[in-house]
Formats: C-alpha cells, sequence, structure tokens
C-alpha cells in the first residue's frame, strides 16, 4: 500500500508544519453519510483539520488510534491520498516528502518510575515555558527579558514516547526543509533546532563554569546560551524533582549539522545541586545587568488571589499577593507581586493575623498599577 510507510508522528509533523491543526480525543466516530454508518464503542482518534480555499468549510484527516497505541494505517493511507490530491502531486512524492522528516529532540528523566498526574502536569507546563522562554532569548539575546512575550514554538514541537523504569518527557522538533535555497546562501536553520541548541550550549557552559569554578563561562555566553529567564525557567523544571537529579540529554536530526561544540556524543547532562546553584547564581547576576538594586518593601497584605484554591498546593498555578506600602517612598502604595507556595501560606497566614510582611524586590509601574519583581526573602515581621 502506497503510503503505508508513513508514521503518524512524521504526519503530525508535516500536517502542523502545513498549517493544519490537531484535534485529539475519544467519541463514537461516524463514517460515511449513506448509509450512515456509527463505530460501535468510544475509539481514541487524531483529527487534523485545514481550511483550504476555495473548498467551503474545514478538510478533515481523521487518523483511528487502536487500544495498543498504533494507528490505523488505513486511515494514513487515505490520509496521504488526499493530501497528494491537494497538492496535485502523486501519493509516492507525497509520503516520500512526509517520511523525509526528521526529529531533534530533547529527552529528560526524573529518578521516579511513577508520578502523581498534578505532577505531570506541572512538568510538561514547565517544559512549555521552558521552551517559549528559549526562544524568546533566541530571538533577542539580552540578559534579562522582564516582559517576556508569548510564542508558538510549543504548537509544533511533539510530545514523544516516555522512558520505561523511570518518568521523563521526550520533546520532538520536528525539522523540515526550508523550501528552495538560492545558491551560495546557506540554509537557514529553523527556530526549533536553534532553541535546542542554545539549550545544549547552556548546559555545556553549565559544566564549564562548574570544572572552572567560575561564574563568567555561564553568565558571560548569554546571548548564545541562557539568559536569566531561561535559566530561571530551568530550575522550575529542575524543582519538579525532588527525588533526585534530572537528567537532559539532546539528538540532532541529520538534516542540518549541529554547532561543532555540540558534536560530542553523548550530549548529556545531570542537574546535579551544584549545576542547579550556578544557573540560580548566573540568573542572579544577568538579571543585576538591567535592573536597579532591590528594595527593601514593609506592608501588610491587602489582598491575595490564586488561579487555584490555596490550599492545593500540589498543583501548578499562579498565586499573587497585594501588599500595601508601609513607609518609604511608596508608602500607601499597593504592590503586587507574585510568590512562591510557601509565600503564598506565610501571605495567608499574615493577612489573617493583621500582621506586617518585609521583601525584597524592584519596583515597576505599568500605567496606574505598581508590581514588584524579582522578590526574595519575605517574611513576617
Amino acid at each position: 500500500m502506497s503510503g503505508s510507510h508513513v508514521s503518524l508522528p512524521k504526519l503530525t509533523a508535516f500536517l502542523l508544519k502545513d498549517g493544519w491543526s490537531d484535534r485529539s480525543g475519544k467519541k463514537r466516530l461516524s463514517f460515511g453519510s449513506e448509509p450512515f454508518q456509527a463505530s460501535d464503542s468510544e475509539l481514541a482518534f487524531r483529527v487534523f483539520e485545514k481550511r483550504i480555499s476555495p473548498i467551503e468549510g474545514p478538510i478533515k484527516l481523521v487518523v483511528r488510534i487502536a487500544p495498543d497505541g498504533q494507528a490505523n494505517e488505513q486511515d494514513i493511507h487515505t490520509a496521504v491520498e488526499i493530501l497528494a490530491a491537494l497538492a496535485k502531486t502523486t501519493v509516492p512524492k507525497i509520503a516520500a516528502k512526509i517520511s523525509g522528516i526528521d526529529f531533534d529532540t530533547l529527552c529528560g528523566i526524573y529518578p521516579r518510575s511513577q508520578i502523581t498526574l498534578a505532577r505531570a502536569h506541572e512538568i510538561v507546563s514547565e517544559l512549555r515555558n521552558l521552551l517559549t522562554q528559549t526562544a524568546n532569548a533566541e530571538e533577542d539575546p539580552e540578559p534579562f527579558l522582564p516582559d517576556p512575550k508569548a510564542n508558538s514554538i510549543t504548537e509544533e514541537v511533539l510530545f514523544g514516547h516516555t522512558f520505561a523504569g523511570s518518568f521523563g518527557f521526550r520533546v520532538e522538533c520536528p525539522v523540515v526543509e526550508q523550501g528552495q535555497i538560492l545558491i551560495g546562501q546557506p540554509s537557514v536553520k529553523p527556530m526549533e533546532r536553534r532553541v535546542l541548541e542554545r539549550l545544549a550550549t547552556g548546559f555545556l557552559k553549565t559544566e564549564e563554569s562548574e570544572a572552572a569554578q567560575d561564574l563568567a563561562p555561564l553568565r558571560d555566553s548569554y546571548q548564545t546560551a541562557f539568559n536569566a529567564n531561561v535559566c530561571d525557567a530551568i530550575l522550575r523544571l529542575a524543582a519538579v524533582s525532588d527525588d533526585g537529579p534530572l537528567i537532559i540529554s539532546f539528538g540532532w536530526s541529520s538534516m542540518f549539522p549541529e554547532k561543532p561544540e555540540l558534536q560530542q556524543s553523548p550530549l548529556r547532562f545531570e542537574l546535579t545541586a551544584r549545576k542547579v546553584s550556578l544557573i540560580k547564581e548566573t540568573s542572579e547576576a544577568l538579571k543585576a545587568m538591567i535592573q536597579p538594586p532591590p528594595t527593601v518593601f514593609t506592608g501588610s497584605v491587602v489582598a491575595l488571589s490564586s488561579d487555584v484554591p490555596p490550599l492545593q498546593m500540589s498543583l501548578i498555578a499562579h498565586r499573587k499577593i497585594t501588599v500595601q506600602v508601609h513607609g518609604g517612598d511608596y508608602t500607601d502604595l499597593k504592590m503586587q507581586v507574585e510568590v512562591s507556595d510557601a509565600d503564598y501560606r506565610t501571605a495567608f497566614d499574615a493577612h489573617g493575623a493583621g500582621k506586617f510582611v518585609e521583601l525584597r524586590g524592584v519596583p515597576k509601574q505599568r500605567g496606574k498599577h505598581w508590581r514588584i519583581e524579582g522578590y526574595s526573602d519575605f517574611r513576617i515581621l
């Protein structure tokens, strides 16, 4: 069967790169219109949709997933036939193009073989944040971005198979040809490759700083490796592991040569306590390059907000408090600060007891509103 050698991961990567949206789910699927047929039970499936002019409504490609996780080969073949018709080419040619897709990979392994669903959700959220912050650093290589923007890099990367014997993640970044390359012009590496190379370079620089017992190699390489935002994202991802260090490894597609310094094999890093400490110090040093020294604030907690209930501290959340400042240049101003779970509990206790709190941070104004960034040393007076 032509097109049967196309795998679902490569079909998915091809479709996402081509502007199709991915819908996954589980329900009773209907097939055809005359006569009407429906599946006897709920089926797992993938649905890819795209609007193509002048066709009315979105075109949908449906791939059923068997209980053992295998994709239905006939559905894949049908999808390839439809893509060939849309591209006005042959099935073998479009199948070859899809199969030619390769992947760069980022893998992480946590020591535990099982984790809670809440913890798994936290890992995926922090992983998305890491890729987002690294893409921002690639586009704007400053030491620290106080107001990092959102970007779409996580919409095209895939979450691959995890590993037996321990919990982990595998991020697959599709690498596809960038179309016609002008003669004499080098091919441009896709953003996904550049993001993973930036991360791998940062981990190499971390090892260099550790060996030299000097922060300079990591701190001074922010233009090609970690800026403060990426450092913070790594710290948050590493903090999810409370039973030993996170192990990170990289793999490269053969479609583009990796940077010379990344050609060592295997490219594997263990986030030991010392490396985590170096990354934290680097974050602080990079922020200090563009931020004024922190201010000490004293005041009362007048409001608390959280996007999950305060007692459910195992869930990832954004927890904010508002402090009405007492004394100093900012007296009587109400300032918002996003805090950790532990400091949220402390603020909750201070608010209930009517006690003042103290913290250090950098005041920032946006319109009529104030916030405190880079806070530390939060405590009840």
